[in-house]
């Protein structure tokens, strides 16, 4: 029996409930089980700051959890990494993180590679710069990853995101909708689950407001937005102002009782609560300009919820003709990553609403939806894909 296998994970802490974070949350002791002794390392200087959140541990599900690092987004000094394995470098250093953050001289010292998004079409200049100038070896987490960044040059592995499927499940609507305080009266309720973020939101929260202000006007007189995102983020789009210009809310700067949206900022939701939220929905609004897998998504499809996505980067793959719908759009510029995003086209959302629906008492239709899932549970992502990428990538 040979040695133990060392890995360094670095990224954003477990404890954080953003996607990285989940991610790192259900993957760690997972990898820990394959057999390999796993050290995880908290991105950011803030090291202080992270000790202030209220789910702060220096474990995680028994792997140590050690911070601090070169910047934002480096390594520990070498020192560090080499006391954290008994004054040896890691077999693997595994970054999951956006590459293009990511300063190729600090990890070129490393065997690294990094399990990392591509939302947009082609590959961006920035990201594959990073692979060139690192050497890193770099793993999709989506087909369309695999092959954007095959047409670039590159050799990547696929290891999609994962969900537990064990948390994500079907439930009772009308149960869901009481605890939250829904209206119990048939109302058709969608829902947004994104970080608002950026000036030019990827999450193309306009054409979202907007489609659903359109079907809610003429289509759909009952019906209700929940968007699961901080409205007033600094960082982002003042989405009660954009509320007010699509007509979804009546003042720009309060709620007000007929609003046909409603905000949720708490961004540290427990699994349970996230859970009964879906099971609220009829439907799971996520046509944004570009995703590098769609979390959201198929969390939804695991609670039995459809989803409308656009027809662009990772999310068609997640949607099957019994799971959602998929809508066209148009090219957008990304000038900073010098490749395209899509705007989603806003009447064909609104008539995938109505589609959404007509169809929301459809027979056994949780069942058909969570079967869309399934390929992304956790433990079967674990085995089918971490266990053969990182028997090669640690050899």
């Amino acid at each position: 029996m040979g040695e133990q296998k060392t890995i360094l994970w670095s990224g954003i802490g477990p404890y954080h409930k953003t996607g990285y974070g989940v991610q790192a949350a259900l993957f760690l002791a997972q990898l820990a089980a394959l057999g390999y002794r796993v050290v995880f390392h908290r991105m950011g200087a803030g090291v202080e700051d992270d000790r202030r959140h209220p789910d702060f541990t220096d474990t995680w599900d028994g792997v140590p959890v050690i911070g601090g690092g070169i910047g934002d987004f480096g390594p520990p000094a070498p020192l560090e990494v080499r006391k954290a394995f008994g004054g040896a470098k890691p077999d693997l250093l595994l970054i999951l993180k956006d590459a293009w953050v990511l300063n190729p001289r600090h990890y070129a010292r490393y065997n690294t590679a990094v399990w990392c998004n591509i939302d947009c079409d082609p590959m961006g200049e920035p990201d594959l710069e990073f692979f060139r100038r690192s050497g890193a070896h770099p793993i999709a987490v989506s087909r369309f990853g695999v092959s954007v960044m095959r047409d670039a040059g590159l050799a990547p592995s696929y290891v999609p995101h994962g969900v537990n499927l064990g948390y994500w499940t079907p439930g009772d609507q009308g149960e869901a909708r009481e605890l939250l305080g829904l209206p119990a009266d048939g109302t058709f309720i969608a829902g947004i689950n994104a970080a608002n973020l950026g000036k030019v939101p990827r999450k193309a929260f306009y054409e979202q407001f907007e489609a659903f202000a359109q079907f809610a006007k003429r289509l759909q007189p009952k019906a209700l937005l929940l968007c699961h995102t901080d409205p007033g983020n600094p960082e982002g789009v003042d989405l009660r102002r954009l509320a007010h210009f699509t007509g979804l809310a009546q003042a720009p700067d309060r709620p007000t009782e007929g609003d046909l949206v409603r905000f949720g900022a708490h961004m540290n939701m427990r699994a349970g609560q996230m859970v009964t939220w879906y099971r609220s929905l009829d439907v799971l609004l996520n046509a944004t300009m570009g995703e590098g897998f769609g979390v959201p998504v198929v969390e939804a499809a695991a609670c039995g919820i459809p989803a409308i996505v656009t027809d662009c980067t990772a999310l068609p793959e997640k949607i099957s003709h019994q799971s959602g719908w998929v809508v066209p759009g148009q090219p957008f510029w990304n000038e900073a990553h010098g490749a395209l995003w899509t705007v989603p086209h806003i009447g064909a959302i609104t008539a995938k609403l109505a589609h959404a629906a007509a169809h929301r008492h459809d027979t056994n239709r949780a069942e058909l939806v969570r079967a869309a899932a399934e390929p992304y549970g956790h433990e079967h992502v674990t085995a089918e894909h971490w266990k053969p990428v990182l028997e090669r990538l640690t050899r």
